[in-house]
């Protein structure tokens, strides 16, 4: 980068910055149905991005510094009409982490947990969106995209990865050892 271009940069920053601190300082200065209207505004921009949770555009509005007098009543209004909605949200989420990378039990109860969601609200949504029986050709198929990064690996080493891979995912020891033994033999009957 050249040094005018370098200054320009860091003034760009700066100005940012600036504006955030005067838009933080004019949020903490507003109360009343005037505050709880420019932090419902703030929420609803902050949603239209993302779902979140009650917690998390709680936590976002926070730092956009909006108190908590004029938080609570925003936040319980968009609970009122349906915006938020932490059961739709865990419901959500579990079908999303489940479909794509694929987790289960402790971990995806732990990635909800981090998003702000009460336990009970993230038992409802893994009773409710995940299947009675894992999907075992999604758990096998995942073991044997690893087993294809691992083929210079000793097997031994394979099953510790593998079944560590599984396990960081919330699958049980038995899962892991079980799905890893239907890839293998799946491999050997196809050589």
């Amino acid at each position: 980068m050249f040094p005018e271009e370098e200054t320009n940069e860091r003034r760009r920053r700066h100005q940012a910055a600036e504006r955030r601190r005067r838009r933080w300082e004019n949020n903490r200065a507003l109360t009343g149905e005037a505050g709880v209207a420019a932090a419902k505004e703030a929420a609803l921009t902050i949603l239209d991005r993302c779902d979140q949770s009650v917690s998390q555009c709680r936590s976002k509005l926070l730092e956009r510094g909006f108190t908590d007098e004029v938080i609570d009543p925003a936040l319980e209004r968009l609970v009122e009409v349906g915006i938020l909605d932490d059961e739709r949200y865990a419901r959500s989420l579990v079908r999303a982490r489940y479909a794509s990378r694929a987790l289960v039990g402790r971990a995806l109860k732990e990635e909800l947990r981090r998003k702000g969601l009460d336990p009970q609200v993230i038992d409802l949504a893994m009773e409710a969106e995940l299947p009675e029986q894992l999907d075992t050709e999604m758990v096998d198929d995942l073991v044997q995209r690893k087993l294809l990064t691992l083929q210079q690996v000793e097997e031994e080493k394979q099953t510790r990865r593998i079944v560590s891979m599984l396990l960081r995912r919330g699958y049980s020891p038995a899962q892991a050892f079980a799905s890893l033994s239907r890839v293998r033999e799946k491999i050997e009957e196809g050589q």
